[in-house]
């Protein structure tokens, strides 16, 4: 599947400066053109969901970035801040088959920006994802 629509739907309201789709299997990414993953990025997210509670002694490793990684409640999802920069938000899909990337700036509320993440997100859940 071409996940681009999804990713254009992640920026379209503004709520996240930049966005990506993970595919978990083959580590394929989907992405807005300013984001990067640097090596070894992709796997660190992926291995954020195996052990989720390592977010906070790991934190979140995003386009050269280290975030101060957090977690709440609901098991699928992960929040990165970093002073002066904003934060990155992950969500893994229910089926466990991708992870939607979510960058936002400091101009952006981070409730804005979760809220963007997580639309897509339960779209692609409903859609077997």
């Amino acid at each position: 599947m071409n996940f681009q629509k999804f990713v254009n739907e992640l920026l379209a309201g503004s709520q996240l400066s930049e966005g990506a789709i993970i595919e978990v299997s083959s580590k394929k990414v989907t992405k807005s053109d300013n984001l990067f993953f640097e090596d070894g990025e992709l796997e660190k997210i992926i291995d954020l969901f195996k052990q989720p509670n390592d977010v906070t002694t790991k934190g979140i490793h995003v386009d050269g970035i280290n975030y101060k990684g957090s977690k709440e409640a609901e098991d699928d999802t992960l929040y990165g801040q970093r002073s002066g920069v904003g934060g990155v938000i992950l969500l893994q899909t229910k089926a466990a088959k991708l992870i939607i990337v979510g960058v936002y700036d400091e101009s952006i509320k981070k409730s804005n920006a979760s809220k963007a993440t997580k639309t897509v997100g339960d779209k692609l859940s409903k859609d077997g994802y």
